[in-house]
C-alpha cells in the first residue's frame, strides 16, 4: 500500500509495521477511510491474506478482523466492506467465496462495533459474485450490486431482499449526492434514486464504474474506452447531458474515482493503465 502526500507526485510505502507481509503478499483492492476518524483505515488483500484488514494509525500497522462465525468459508476470502454513513462503526461485510450452514448460499458479516465483533446475513443471491458488493444506504437500509446480477434492496437489516434492478446489474459504487439523489453506475448507464429502492436510467448517460460528485457535476469513469477517453460529466441541473471529458489517450476504461474536494483533483484508477489525475475547476 501506497500513500502521495502532494496529489500523487511521490509515494512512500505506507504499511510498514504490523500486518505488512498479509497486505503486501495480496491485492488491496478494495480500501476505506473512516469519516470520522482519518486514522482508521480498511483494506482487504486479495490471493494474499484474503482476510479485512484494520488499521487505527494512518495504514501503517495491520490487524486481521475478519469474522469467526460458523458457516464463514473456510479461507474467508473478503471481498470488500462498506461502512454506515450514519454511524462510522456499523460495518458490512461481502465475501469472495459461497457460505456454508444456516447462510449459504450466500452471506454478508455485520459488525456495529468497528469489526470487534460479527454476525452473519442471508445475502440475496445464489452465491457470490464477482465484482459484487453489499453498501449500506444509511442503519438498515442496504443494497447488493454487483455487474452480471440484478441488484438486490433491503430495509430490514437483511431480512427480506428485494430485487430492484434486473441484469446485467450494477457496480457496487453507490453515491449519495448532495442533490439528495443516489446514483449508481449499471449495465444500463448511470442510475438514480430518491430513496435507494425505486431506480431509473438517465438517458445518454454511459456504462460506467466510478462515480463522484465535485462542483455542481456528476462524474463517471467509463467502463470501456474506445476512443481512449474513458471519463465523462454531466451537470445536476441536466443529468442527461453528458460530456465526454477530453484526455490524453487512456488504453483501458476507468475503474473507481476518487475526489480531492480541497485541490479540485478528481483522480481515476484505469487497470493496467495506471492512475490519472486533473484539475477539475
Amino acid at each position: 500500500m501506497w500513500k502521495s502526500a502532494d496529489c500523487g507526485a511521490s509515494w512512500t510505502h505506507l504499511n510498514t509495521g504490523v500486518g505488512t507481509a498479509d497486505i503486501d503478499n495480496g491485492s488491496p483492492w478494495w480500501i476505506a477511510v473512516d469519516p470520522i476518524d482519518s486514522d482508521i483505515v480498511y483494506t482487504a488483500s486479495g490471493y494474499g491474506g484474503n482476510g479485512i484488514y484494520k488499521s487505527t494509525n494512518g495504514g501503517i500497522d495491520w490487524r486481521d478482523i475478519r469474522p469467526l462465525n460458523p458457516g464463514v468459508p473456510t479461507i474467508n476470502f473478503i471481498s470488500s466492506a462498506s461502512i454506515d454513513p450514519l454511524d462510522h462503526n456499523h460495518l458490512l461485510l461481502t465475501f469472495h467465496s459461497n457460505c456454508t450452514g444456516e447462510f449459504a448460499p450466500m452471506c454478508l458479516g455485520e459488525s456495529k462495533d468497528g469489526g470487534s465483533t460479527w454476525s452473519l446475513k442471508k445475502g440475496p443471491n445464489s452465491g457470490w459474485a464477482e465484482g459484487g458488493g453489499a453498501l449500506i444506504l444509511g442503519g438498515d437500509t442496504w443494497i447488493q450490486a454487483a455487474p452480471q446480477t440484478p441488484a438486490s434492496y433491503t430495509h430490514d437489516a437483511g431480512k427480506t431482499w428485494e430485487q430492484v434492478v434486473p441484469s446485467p446489474g450494477c457496480y457496487p459504487t453507490v453515491i449519495h449526492a448532495t442533490n439528495g439523489m443516489f446514483y449508481m453506475g449499471c449495465g444500463q448507464g448511470v442510475m438514480q434514486s430518491s430513496d435507494g429502492h425505486a431506480w431509473t436510467a438517465i438517458a445518454n448517460s454511459p456504462l460506467a464504474i466510478g462515480l463522484v460528485e465535485a462542483g455542481g457535476k456528476l462524474f463517471a469513469g467509463g467502463q470501456f474506452a474506445p476512443t481512449g477517453k474513458p471519463y465523462y460529466s454531466a451537470p445536476f441541473q441536466d443529468p442527461t447531458t453528458w460530456t465526454n471529458i477530453e484526455t490524453p489517450n487512456i488504453s483501458q476504461g476507468a475503474n473507481y474515482l476518487g475526489y480531492d474536494p480541497v485541490h479540485h483533483v478528481l483522480y481515476g484508477n484505469d487497470w493496467a493503465a495506471g492512475v490519472w489525475r486533473v484539475v477539475t475547476e
